[in-house]
């Protein structure tokens, strides 16, 4: 999961109150609960790591997924 910083997003302009409304606290809360119930766990990523660029298999970066446009791609590994 993303670790958004819900305190900077209220004080935005675009944002505002509505972030302070949507619950994502008590969201979080209720997630972390439910996974450690299943013998799972919640692991929190900073917003600038590169999820998209990385292998889910193998954790190989492809430099050349810069464009977001691009969803899917080969690893070469």
């Amino acid at each position: 999961m993303e670790d958004l910083d819900m305190k900077a997003m209220a004080r935005s302009l675009h944002f505002g109150k509505s972030v302070h409304d949507n619950g994502w606290g008590m969201f979080t809360t209720f997630l972390k609960y439910k996974l450690e119930d299943q013998g799972k766990q919640l692991i929190r990523i900073d917003k600038w790591y590169p999820s998209s660029q990385t292998c889910s298999v193998c954790g190989y970066k492809n430099p050349e997924t810069k464009d977001l446009g691009m969803r899917e791609w080969d690893c070469p590994n």
